[in-house]
């Protein structure tokens, strides 16, 4: 590893992300003898992806669309003395309660996921989250008279020795958007 020392690169202004946040099932991350293949590598520092992630054929990632000033995407350290390590998160906002995204979140409730976030302007692409160390979700919804939106947090449940990785691989294709259609609403029984 090349060893640094760290001027100041860059300011703390926020730097604004993409609205679409791309989940990828741990399942379709694609597997020789079944064990994992399509997990990118990193450089010797352990940040910096050197291949692409590879899903099982026919596999995509999902597209979620996230309100871009709800977007966070932290990376906490904690752990004892000697045992400290890091926690990724990714969470955001979702407008509207929609059979597609409440079908989403019933799936992917129980389920190991990585998580890529988009920066703007072609840069701040991360992926967070391992097979070994992967992110699960845990979701709030809202329907009030302020608004009707799920809040979607995804975090490592146990800490990685690696921070989130600047990912510069190719981003898998995605599943097609699905549709506005609703189920139609319950016909209510005229009384004779």
């Amino acid at each position: 590893m090349t060893e640094y020392s760290i001027p100041k690169l860059s300011t703390a202004a926020p730097s604004p992300k993409q609205p679409t946040v791309i989940v990828i099932n741990i399942e379709d991350i694609a597997k020789t003898d079944n064990v994992i293949t399509g997990f990118p590598t990193t450089d010797e520092g352990g940040i910096l992806s050197t291949s692409n992630i590879v899903l099982t054929a026919g596999k995509k990632g999902y597209g979620v669309y996230a309100t871009p000033s709800t977007i966070n995407r932290p990376d906490s350290s904690d752990g004892d003395e000697d045992a400290r390590g890091f926690t990724s998160t990714v969470e955001f906002d979702h407008p509207g309660d929609d059979l597609a995204f409440d079908e989403f979140i019933q799936k992917f409730i129980n389920s190991n996921v990585v998580i890529i976030t988009l920066g703007c302007g072609g840069s701040g692409t991360r992926l967070h989250g391992t097979p070994c160390y992967p992110m699960t979700l845990t979701f709030e919804g809202t329907d009030s008279n302020e608004a009707t939106r799920g809040h979607l947090t995804f975090t490592q449940s146990v800490r990685s020795p690696n921070k989130s990785m600047h990912y510069v691989g190719t981003i898998p294709a995605l599943y097609d958007n699905a549709t506005a259609a609703t189920p139609s609403e319950p016909e209510v029984e005229q009384s004779a």
